[in-house]
């Protein structure tokens, strides 16, 4: 069992004298240098690239994320809508949320040559939670149920706070979680940043298939509804604890998405997963709350994210004293 997350440390030298100068464009067209500078590219995902990179003025690293072409609604009015949620994120304070520093129109000479919309972040030494999830079960381990909740909790607090902020996130999911502090320390990233992902009646939805409600995956639900995040949690919750989500999800569109819609049926292999990993004075306890998280009607679940971790808790402290 794996009692603690330590993070990997970076594997290459974070110098800042081996970088590309990003140029920023400013409201009349114009362009200038920026004060950050692009060392290397982390990844690519369905929203856009990601790049460590050396802000000059502050002397330190953040991270810059770029916001992918291929967008449904009109470029200018998604660039507005992306402005104005970066603003709002970057009011928040909570120590488990990444800070949001700024946010640019820029280009990467001979990587982005195209001004495209930057959000600039904290930069957070650490590893995501779906690499720890997927190198602890390559090894045939599992997370320590205590961790997960703690995780949890401390991912469930975060969102309840920046909702009170009317900041949403739309997509928690381990691989928007950090893992930091040796491991005990959750930071929740990519504040609006949700994926727009094509639904099965034609409109688009926001969030990643596997992990989004079923009420938001017919279109029919608010994905800013706190039980639609009770059911994200429940989600990311017994994949910590599994290795494995519950239900598909490489799709939210065609007959894969259709598994999206049928959770109850997910019981059994629920029952089965959770008596392969946890211990056996946890195993009912905590397959009655993670049930009642996943519950098909919103109205079933906890209401609220805390409730929810307060409730897995409970179901893991007899582990406590281990």
């Amino acid at each position: 069992m794996a009692d603690k997350i330590i993070p990997e440390e970076p594997l290459v030298n974070l110098d800042a004298s081996n970088s590309i100068r990003i140029i920023e464009q400013t409201s009349d067209g114009k362009e200038n240098a920026s004060k950050y500078s692009m060392l290397y590219m982390i990844g690519s995902g369905g929203m856009g690239e990601v790049f460590l990179a050396w802000d000059q003025s502050q002397e330190r690293h953040v991270i810059i994320k770029t916001v992918n072409r291929s967008l449904p609604s009109p470029r200018e009015e998604f660039y507005e809508n992306l402005e104005t949620e970066a603003k709002l994120v970057a009011k928040l304070v909570h120590p488990n949320i990444a800070i949001v520093y700024d946010i640019l129109i820029a280009k990467m000479p001979g990587v982005i040559d195209e001004a495209e919309p930057m959000i600039v972040t904290e930069y957070i030494k650490g590893d995501t939670l779906e690499k720890f999830i997927n190198s602890s079960y390559k090894q045939e381990k599992h997370l320590n149920p205590n961790l997960v909740s703690k995780i949890i909790t401390q991912v469930a607090d975060a969102i309840e706070y920046s909702h009170s902020q009317r900041v949403y996130h739309r997509d928690p999911k381990p691989e928007n979680i950090i893992i930091t502090d040796n491991g005990s320390r959750a930071v929740l990233i990519d504040y609006g940043l949700a994926p727009v992902t094509k639904e099965m009646n034609s409109d688009y939805i926001l969030g990643s298939p596997g992990y989004i409600s079923p009420e938001v995956a017919l279109g029919t639900g608010d994905p800013d509804n706190l039980q639609s995040v009770v059911f994200q949690l429940g989600v990311i919750t017994f994949e910590s604890l599994t290795g494995k989500r519950p239900f598909g999800g490489d799709n939210a569109s065609g007959e894969k998405g259709v598994e999206l819609l049928n959770i109850l049926s997910v019981t059994e292999s629920m029952k089965t997963e959770l008596l392969k990993t946890l211990p056996n004075e946890i195993r009912n306890k905590v397959e009655k709350v993670l049930t009642k998280a996943l519950e098909k009607n919103p109205k079933n679940r906890y209401q609220t994210p805390l409730e929810f971790a307060k409730a897995l808790n409970q179901a893991t402290l007899s582990l406590s004293a281990r």
